[in-house]
């Protein structure tokens, strides 16, 4: 009898495993590209790059190579990407592109082929041109004063104008001339900031639109995060509430993480847990599958969005029923 009861569930389990990982076969699909089309011819260097999405692949591999894949000189990407699109600037030449669609199984079928020609000279108008930002992102956090700039070089560009300043623009920490596609700049003050770009043909006198994103210097702690539940020295049941723990941190916390010990000497850590739920359920973690000590103790270190640490909680107590 004891041997049916095992032997039976045993059997659902490796059933049931063995269907969770059927992947489905993508190997006789193929991907469609929509854009740029095929045989554009541009002086624009900033294009879209877009494919129609793949029913079940979870990436796709982006190749492009210069000047087509049969007589291939340079490789300019060869990369995986979870979309279905991507910005880039190329350099003046010509190129051929492709997408291969994959799962964790199978590669779809190769492949559609689309050719691109970039013609810009160092005379061109930059006016319809576009810069691509690249670092700080936009909404960008960091308690680092020293910020780099960086953004992708157009040919057609002498030289760049980098400003740096309050979100609009009327006061300015910074404005550089640049013959570089990248300034390192440390900021004066803690605050909200914005940076733009735009690159400047002499030849032609034009230049192209700013663009712009923004960006905060933070560099205060947080406080400590309150303890609110279970109350120092407080018997829980861990079937009796949900959460089981829980506290205050400020708005601006990125992630708290918990720490559970087994003495008020820290002398082993049981759990450690990071979450920015400011609660924490221990059913199914090694507090609830042991429960080998008596008491627990517990505390909670804040980190914001600039990555500043809080100090730590005060340390608190706690009995398992």
């Amino acid at each position: 009898m004891r041997l049916t009861n095992i032997f039976v569930p045993l059997t659902i389990l490796l059933f049931t495993g063995c269907s969770d990982v059927i992947v489905p076969d993508i190997s006789d699909d193929q991907v469609q590209l929509v854009a740029p089309s095929n045989g554009l011819s541009t002086n624009i260097q900033l294009q879209k790059f877009l494919w129609e999405h793949l029913k079940d692949a979870e990436e796709y591999n982006l190749r492009i190579v210069s000047p087509s894949f049969d007589s291939t000189v340079t490789v300019f990407l060869d990369s995986s990407i979870s979309g279905n699109q991507i910005d880039l600037i190329l350099p003046n030449g010509s190129y051929e592109w492709n997408i291969i669609a994959l799962n964790s199984a199978y590669s779809s079928a190769c492949c559609q082929t689309f050719r691109l020609n970039i013609q810009n000279d160092s005379s061109a108008n930059l006016s319809n041109q576009t810069i691509l930002l690249s670092t700080p992102s936009d909404q960008f956090n960091t308690n680092d004063p020293t910020v780099n700039f960086e953004w992708l070089p157009l040919s057609g560009a002498e030289t760049y104008l980098l400003q740096v300043g309050t979100p609009d623009f009327s006061t300015l920490s910074l404005e550089k001339d640049l013959n570089t596609s990248s300034y390192a700049f440390t900021l004066p003050n803690d605050g909200q900031y914005s940076w733009r770009v735009r690159a400047m043909n002499e030849s032609s006198l034009t230049m192209t639109a700013w663009q712009q994103r923004s960006f905060v210097l933070d560099r205060t702690a947080p406080v400590a995060p309150e303890l609110e539940f279970p109350a120092n020295s407080d018997t829980i049941k861990l079937d009796a509430q949900d959460p089981d723990l829980y506290w205050n941190s400020s708005l601006d916390i990125h992630v708290d993480t918990v720490f559970i010990y087994n003495n008020s000497q820290r002398d082993i850590l049981l759990l450690q847990i990071a979450t920015s739920l400011r609660e924490l359920n221990l059913d199914g973690t090694v507090i609830d599958q042991t429960s080998s000590f008596e008491d627990y103790y517990w505390e909670v270190i804040s980190v914001d969005k600039a990555g500043n640490v809080s100090v730590k909680s005060p340390l608190r107590r706690f009995y398992l029923q």
